[in-house]
């Protein structure tokens, strides 16, 4: 979304979203507006080279369109630039501007599935450029006081803050691994409430909320950094992206449902919600046909009989033009 509204510093195009929830309203829809900020505005990347995403052996990422991001933009750039954040900031309250008023609002998603590991190919971590560097260096001053005790507890002997840094999945020891991801799951926290309150600024009624694709304790904490249990406390509705024939093995419920309820708990009585739809996958390829929704049969055993009966919908097939 930021990539396509936020046409230059200061400059918002929301005339397609504007039909968007006009539409949703005439309909008696709600919408809850996914804000996207891993899809940056390509001129706030030539305003910013240096904000690109660096890895931890100096390769810089370069903005591009994916999959799943088809207006481009993507990964992003790194917020812990400053410029970055303040134009960030600008879109977010010009959003909350725009619609807090809008009848068919419900809320703002934040940020849709938290990761600092951006999905990114291959085993590639971030950010290594200098303004997270400090930031961690920062992190670390507040842990630990004096140099001193960085040294006893890395086994080190630095002689100035200027020569930590943080290590890289090649060359690591366990000590300043522990702390690098320590410190990646406090900031990944950090910039998800910095969302939040940068709303809450412009429009303090409607709720925000973000969305984990599963629950960290299952094998992510470590390498994508979302902790669902600090994650939550800084927004208002936390939930979850609900795909079970996609993200887990199909013939184990056990672990869908683990994530559900994982999820569901740390919400800590705040709403819960699942953002993406439980009962149907997203579309695949099929043959000639243009798209394929697969059933979840392997989850009807155990739902209850209300929804059973909702789950028996025959698999929806969409014909391609040349077959009329």
């Amino acid at each position: 979304m930021w990539a396509w509204i936020h046409q230059s510093s200061g400059k918002f195009d929301f005339e397609e979203l504007d039909e968007l929830m006009d539409l949703a309203r005439k309909n008696g829809l709600k919408v809850i507006l996914n804000t996207i900020l891993e899809s940056v505005p390509y001129w706030l990347g030539r305003k910013y080279p240096d904000a690109r995403y660096k890895t931890s052996d100096g390769k810089l990422i370069s903005l591009e369109a994916h999959e799943h991001m088809q207006i481009g933009g993507w990964p992003g750039l790194c917020f812990d630039h400053p410029g970055v954040e303040e134009e960030g900031a600008k879109f977010l309250k010009a959003l909350a501007r725009r619609y807090r008023n809008h009848e068919a609002l419900l809320a703002y998603d934040v940020w849709n599935e938290p990761d600092l590991k951006h999905c990114y190919p291959g085993d590639a971590i971030f950010c290594y450029c200098d303004n997270s560097l400090n930031k961690f260096k920062l992190w670390l001053k507040n842990k630990y006081g004096a140099l001193n005790n960085l040294n006893r507890a890395w086994s080190r002997k630095y002689s100035s803050w200027k020569e930590v840094y943080p290590p890289s999945l090649l060359y690591s020891s366990y000590p300043d691994m522990i702390d690098w991801r320590r410190f990646g799951i406090f900031h990944l926290t950090e910039i998800a409430a910095w969302r939040a309150n940068t709303i809450r600024k412009i429009d303090g009624i409607h709720p925000t909320a973000t969305h984990p694709y599963a629950s960290a304790y299952g094998g992510n904490l470590a390498i994508h950094l979302w902790d669902e249990w600090l994650l939550g406390k800084g927004v208002d509705i936390l939930g979850l992206s609900s795909f079970p024939l996609w993200r887990e093995n199909m013939n184990d419920p056990v672990l869908h449902f683990y994530n559900l309820e994982a999820i569901k708990d740390a919400a800590q009585g705040k709403t819960f919600w699942i953002d993406s739809n439980l009962l149907f996958q997203v579309c695949l390829p099929h043959s000639r046909w243009g798209l394929f929704f697969k059933r979840c049969d392997y989850l009807i055993p155990y739902f209850n009989n209300d929804i059973k009966k909702k789950c028996q919908i025959p698999a929806v097939r969409v014909r391609s033009r040349e077959q009329g």
